[in-house]
């Protein structure tokens, strides 16, 4: 008989439910019983076919599922001292997306694509229907390389967790910025199609050459974020085929509500239309001064 420990009984409960399921619809020599933290389990026929194709896909899948987030929140108490909970949470969340490559600049390591390989590999080597073990202790004496690679993308997703803090840090500056300007533009039209170019509220091209030197200094971008923090338009409308873009993403944060999205191709009929505006205003001034 295979006996497996574990933490507690939410955790045997887990799979004990997916064995008794895959005992129920596909293997019915295998016998599981749960006796409060443990699960039991033997099989008379086909044990090694009962280990490979049944026991060990679960554990595995017991594993990715809900030991990850776990071990990493350990190891962010233990090895990196984190305390708050809300932190930890938030990291560990970060180490998730990693895993399951739902952050794919940060996703390239082979360990991603391969874990689930390793602890198969590690479980196979090792499982019996003679043996009693921990899931606990298995992860500390044979999931070393595992826990190296885990420990790696804990690490990983710190960083992120950090940079993401430094990047809030630099957002509120910049929203302070922004609303410290008494008289900014009123409108401001900004046009994405391979770089920036701006204009106000009159389809004016806005000259940014004279805030080169000044932001440089300071290291932000002077294409767009420079003039649009120094003009502060109390209305920005941004013409753009895509806002998967981080300059688009950021000016987003810092100006918020004040940014109406707008397609490309608008940006011509609306300059063409305020253009006879203007004209238009310029014509009736001239015939009142008249």
């Amino acid at each position: 008989m295979l006996t497996i420990l574990f933490e507690d009984r939410d955790e045997a409960m887990f799979v004990y439910e997916r064995l008794l399921m895959k005992k129920i619809t596909s293997f019915h020599y295998m016998k599981v019983k749960l006796d409060e933290k443990k699960v039991n389990v033997s099989c008379k026929k086909q044990a090694k076919a009962c280990l490979k194709n049944i026991i060990v896909p679960t554990l595995v899948e017991f594993i990715v599922t809900m030991k990850e987030a776990r071990w990493m929140a350990s190891l962010l108490q233990k090895q990196f001292y984190y305390e708050d909970i809300e932190e930890i949470d938030y990291i560990v969340t970060i180490g998730k997306d990693i895993l399951y490559g739902k952050r794919k600049d940060l996703s390239g390591s082979d360990f991603v694509s391969t874990r689930k390989k390793k602890i198969t590999h590690a479980l196979e080597d090792f499982m019996s229907f003679s043996i009693s073990f921990s899931i606990e202790g298995f992860f500390q004496f044979r999931l070393r390389t595992y826990i190296h690679h885990l420990l790696l993308v804990t690490q990983r997703a710190i960083d992120e967790y950090q940079l993401e803090q430094e990047y809030q840090v630099l957002i509120d500056e910049l929203r302070t910025r922004v609303n410290d300007v008494e008289e900014g533009l009123p409108i401001a039209h900004v046009v994405y199609e391979n770089g920036f170019t701006l204009y106000d509220d009159m389809y004016e091209r806005i000259d940014c050459s004279m805030l080169d030197s000044i932001d440089e200094e300071n290291g932000m971008d002077t294409e767009v974020l420079a003039p649009l923090i120094y003009y502060a338009p109390r209305k920005i409308y941004m013409y753009t085929k895509t806002i998967d873009i981080p300059l688009i993403v950021t000016v987003l944060n810092v100006f918020q509500d004040r940014v109406t999205i707008c397609n490309l191709q608008d940006f011509l009929t609306n300059r063409i239309q305020g253009s006879k505006s203007g004209e238009n205003e310029e014509k009736y001034t001239k015939e009142l001064d008249f």
